[in-house]
């Protein structure tokens, strides 16, 4: 499968693989434990996702491999993840790309509002010269991003309607831990509260936040929509979720090892991604059978004028030229 490899996997593959001494690989003899982590629960892609690379990397490898996945948070949230991957504790996890911003500011680029139309534009960034650039000064902070996965088109949910920039005055709406979020809102008169994930349901249910937002499929296998069943179709944004390794591990599995990996692992990204992109629709009908209520009707125009201009406030963290960049790229 390696001529579907994008020239992210390709590039930065080889540019680990190259002059690694032979004393550093792990023993072609000794059984690999890959143990990852990550946050999500079964009937998100994601989840299905690295069940399927499991399968596969066991399948194709034998006895040679191990891999022991931790969902759900069961080790901490994404922040956590990231840290633990950069210590080895664990080698693999997927993450929003907000977080992992954290470490590259640069990745903010992924988390400006309204920035992609469609996922198809975001792919176009990711898997060509942009993202791989990316990816490797990512690496140069200690985490290695081998592929980018699909967190579908976000949207907000709360217990009322949400259709033009008032609406959104004085609501306390849940953001992940990112600057760029966190200004967003603000910036339509919002009151923003950064959170992690896992406390996303308990912080509606009890009312220290009346709103948050996500895709459909999240919103739905997380039950967001039991304390929050009004879905409104904002499409503010289109993200990113990184697929990460310990660099110091990738770097000492044997060559076979690490082709299979690339292969599997962009094996199981174009499934990911395909699973989001029909996952959509599904997922409207089915939230409107438990009693959400879908609004479509949202001013996206009047939304867009309110939240452009806070891409100016990121020029120096994320990059004016980068931004320019990709902006050229995209026709913007």
């Amino acid at each position: 499968m390696l001529k579907f490899m994008s020239k992210t996997i390709l590039a930065v593959g080889l540019a680990i693989c190259l002059f690694v001494p032979a004393s550093s690989a792990i023993a072609r003899g000794k059984k690999i434990t890959i143990r990852v982590a990550h946050v999500n629960p079964p009937g998100e892609p994601a989840y299905a996702a690295w069940e399927l690379f499991k399968k596969m990397m066991e399948k194709r490898l034998g006895r040679r491999i191990v891999i022991k996945i931790y969902p759900q948070g069961q080790l901490g949230n994404e922040r956590d993840l990231i840290e633990q991957t950069k210590l080895g504790s664990i080698q693999m996890t997927a993450t929003a790309a907000a977080p992992l911003a954290l470490h590259n500011p640069h990745l903010g680029i992924y988390n400006l509002p309204y920035l992609f139309k469609s996922e198809e534009e975001l792919w176009s960034i990711t898997d060509g010269p942009i993202g791989l650039e990316l990816a490797e000064e990512t690496a140069r902070k200690g985490v290695l991003v081998l592929d980018y996965w699909s967190t579908g088109v976000r949207h907000m949910f709360s217990k009322k309607p949400v259709r033009t920039v008032p609406d959104m005055k004085g609501v306390k709406i849940r953001v992940m831990e990112s600057p760029i979020f966190i200004a967003a809102f603000r910036g339509v008169g919002a009151q923003p509260t950064p959170l992690p994930y896992g406390e996303v349901y308990q912080a509606l249910a009890t009312g220290v936040v009346d709103a948050a937002e996500n895709d459909s499929s999240g919103y739905r296998n997380m039950k967001f929509f039991e304390p929050a069943p009004v879905y409104s179709l904002t499409a503010h944004n289109i993200i990113p979720k990184p697929v990460q390794i310990n660099p110091l591990f990738y770097k000492k599995l044997p060559d076979d090892v690490r082709r299979v990996l690339l292969a599997t692992l962009r094996e199981c990204t174009l499934y990911q991604r395909t699973l989001f992109a029909n996952t959509f629709a599904t997922d409207l009908e089915w939230l409107k059978k438990q009693g959400v209520t879908v609004v479509p009707d949202v001013d996206k125009k009047g939304f867009q004028k309110a939240l452009v201009p806070i891409w100016a406030e990121f020029n120096k963290t994320i990059g004016a030229d980068l931004i320019k960049a990709v902006k050229k790229e995209l026709g913007i």
